[in-house]
């Protein structure tokens, strides 16, 4: 019996023709019983694969392995299977029509620093690996012995993509090639690791005044933090006690509330947990315990909200705010020259509040099943914020994260 092309002799043994006429001549073709599995064995050196051979081949045969070709016929009971030579031909016709790209990962689609950037807002690739080799050796000396669906620096791509484009957990299933459940999971372990790799730092007090920029250095050459509260909006969740806790009458909605505490250089230095929408500015600082961080002759800046003249005397330290209008009209001269220059020099804690925002898993409302994370994932948004350029001078202190990071891994 002569041989025939593997598509031809597919279809003529799959729909089992008696007989098949082929340029001329008439092919006598016995059908057979067909088991479960079945072999079929035609050597390629013996026929000629054509290119609508490999069209076809693409169109009914879509698993291509290694080493074995699966095919399936229409009624799903019958698989054949056939060894292929390994040949340069053969590799060829696999990446021409069954696709080389198909198991290619999404990180592989990754080859620029704009490409991170718009995903992760991680300035560079390098900082990018550099930051998952520390992910990587902090599980070495841990002795994590877990084996994961994927590698490191994928997981850390999905953790750094929700945090900055607020995808869902199914989205990015899709786009990893693997379940929900599996990437709300890594995620949790990801904000994990981060969260104890990455200290947000306190600089000591001569390092703060040694870079002062020039708009705190006339006037308020003692400050040592600039204090800021914001709100992040969360679903509302079906307990009445957390609705009352977390309600903010400021917003009109669920929330929760956190403090900064930013260097007079744009450095995020401090960080204070998550509170409910419902607590005061005041008695956030006063809980918080940034008070008693402070040393003796510092000063702390903060706006009207802040009613802490009393706890900053008990501490000795001073209070740089803007001053109230109280019963006047309108401010003093020296009083609206005070505000101005309070004003100048605050605009830099609000910038780095634009920069937590960018994070959209922040800026947008939080889902319920990440409040009990919420404090993880502010640090370490705060902390991805401290990696990128410094807000004021490129010449500033931020090479200090850099050197708290390495001194808490010792």
């Amino acid at each position: 019996m002569k041989l025939i092309p593997l598509g031809t002799f597919f279809l003529f043994r799959a729909l089992e023709f008696p007989e098949l006429t082929l340029e001329n001549e008439t092919l006598v073709y016995d059908p057979v019983e067909v088991e479960t599995v079945g072999e079929v064995v035609v050597p390629f050196s013996e026929i000629d694969f054509t290119e609508e051979d490999g069209i076809f081949f693409s169109e009914f045969f879509p698993v291509v392995r290694e080493e074995m070709i699966t095919y399936t016929s229409a009624d799903d009971k019958h698989k054949y299977y056939k060894d292929l030579p390994d040949t340069a031909h053969v590799q060829e016709l696999r990446n021409a029509f069954c696709g080389s790209n198909v198991t290619k990962t999404f990180l592989e689609f990754i080859s620029k620093d704009s490409d991170i950037h718009a995903y992760t807002n991680i300035p560079t690739l390098r900082q990018f690996e550099e930051l998952a080799a520390l992910l990587d050796s902090v599980l070495v000396q841990t002795n994590y012995s877990t084996v994961f669906k994927l590698d490191m620096r994928e997981m850390l791509l999905l953790c750094l993509i929700k945090l900055k484009l607020n995808l869902t957990f199914k989205c990015l299933a899709v786009m990893f090639r693997i379940s929900a459940t599996t990437t709300a999971a890594y995620f949790n372990f990801i904000i994990d690791l981060l969260y104890k790799c990455m200290p947000v730092p306190w600089p000591p007090q001569e390092i703060i005044r040694r870079n002062l920029p020039y708009c705190f250095r006339k006037k308020f050459n003692n400050t040592r933090v600039i204090l800021d509260c914001s709100e992040t909006s969360v679903e509302t969740p079906s307990c009445a006690s957390c609705r009352i806790k977390i309600y903010s009458h400021y917003k009109g909605g669920s929330t929760v509330k956190f403090l900064i505490g930013i260097a007079p250089n744009g450095l995020i230095i401090f960080i204070s947990k998550m509170y409910g929408g419902r607590a005061s500015d005041s008695f956030i600082v006063r809980d918080c315990g940034i008070l008693e961080k402070m040393e003796f002759s510092d000063a702390v800046m903060v706006d009207k909200g802040f009613l802490i003249e009393e706890d900053c005397n008990n501490f000795a330290i001073e209070l740089i705010q803007p001053p109230f209008l109280r019963q006047q009209q309108h401010l003093k001269k020296l009083e609206a020259e005070k505000n101005e220059m309070i004003a100048s020099a605050r605009v830099h804690v609000e910038r780095a509040f634009q920069r937590i925002k960018v994070y959209s898993i922040l800026k947008h409302k939080l889902p319920w099943e990440l409040v009990g994370r919420a404090d993880q994932i502010l640090h370490v948004v705060c902390s991805l914020v401290n990696l990128q350029n410094p807000i004021i001078d490129p010449n500033t202190v931020r090479y200090l994260y850099h050197v708290q990071v390495m001194l808490s891994l010792q």
